[in-house]
């Protein structure tokens, strides 16, 4: 090209008839084919059963999953009627699958743009469902005391109390977190009714990454929290009570509903709960 002459580029044809390279060939093949054919698809799938891309991976309380009607709401010992324009009422409630509670109220919600953020392997950090949503629309994750009938809830949406818009005047960073004394919001025993967060998806779904994010110590920004006890029979009425964001006493009582919903619901289903 810089010469400009006529130039036969030359073929080179590797020899694969020796055997060492004919053999040698065949296994790498073989390798690569079992390698991303079968273990990747392998992990992948186990991956989308058990610990899906952004939505939780731990399972919900089963007696509580389902879409509930918000029919009495008690405020401080105040009984609060159904009036789609009060600002302090919840008009519905849902328990997902997962560990989260998602209720609406009338009142503007900050969006939380970050869509997730990654892949995070705790479940309060996968905030897919919260991301772009208002509305009103909350979402709380949860751990859930099974023996003594207690949740325990945090906001999803972190971005709506650093804006000073999702507590009383709380606005408390995460870089404030060495002037804050320990935690202990969730007693010693209530772990140990609740377990280890990290054992509670199926052990194929284990991985380096999870271990190493659970052995880390999280600076978790600051969130609204909640407090309550439930109690039901076979989920078809539940009755919330305890403390709000706010430190306001609650009492709930939520009425279980089938929703119908436009669209079938899909064969293809993330997660296993």
């Amino acid at each position: 090209m810089i010469r400009e002459r006529a130039t036969v580029h030359k073929r080179i044809y590797p020899d694969f008839t020796k055997p060492g390279l004919k053999y040698t060939r065949l296994v790498l093949k073989a390798l690569t084919l079992i390698i991303f054919f079968g273990v990747l698809t392998y992990t992948e799938y186990i991956n989308f059963k058990y610990g899906p891309y952004k939505q939780p991976s731990t399972a919900g309380v089963k007696q509580l999953r389902g879409n509930y009607h918000v029919t009495e709401f008690k405020l401080n010992g105040q009984d609060i009627p159904y009036n789609q324009l009060d600002t302090v009422r919840w008009q519905e409630a849902t328990f997902e699958n997962w560990t989260t509670l998602t209720f609406k109220v009338n009142q503007p919600v900050v969006i939380d743009p970050s869509n997730g953020g990654g892949s995070p392997m705790h479940d309060i950090q996968r905030t897919f469902e919260i991301t772009g949503v208002a509305g009103g629309q909350r979402a709380f994750h949860y751990y859930a005391d099974t023996i003594d009938k207690v949740l325990y809830l945090q906001d999803k949406n972190a971005v709506a109390l650093r804006r000073g818009r999702g507590g009383r005047g709380n606005r408390n960073r995460c870089g404030d977190a060495k002037k804050q004394p320990q935690d202990n919001w969730i007693s010693k025993t209530a772990w140990q009714h609740i377990g280890d967060e990290k054992m509670m998806i199926d052990k194929r779904a284990w991985s380096t990454r999870r271990d190493r994010e659970f052995a880390q110590k999280q600076r978790e920004p600051k969130r609204n929290r909640m407090v309550l006890k439930y109690t039901t029979t076979d989920g078809s009425r539940v009755i919330l009570t305890g403390i709000n964001e706010h430190k306001d006493s609650i009492y709930i009582v939520l009425d279980r509903y089938n929703r119908n919903y436009i669209l079938p619901k899909s064969t293809l289903v993330a997660g296993k709960y």
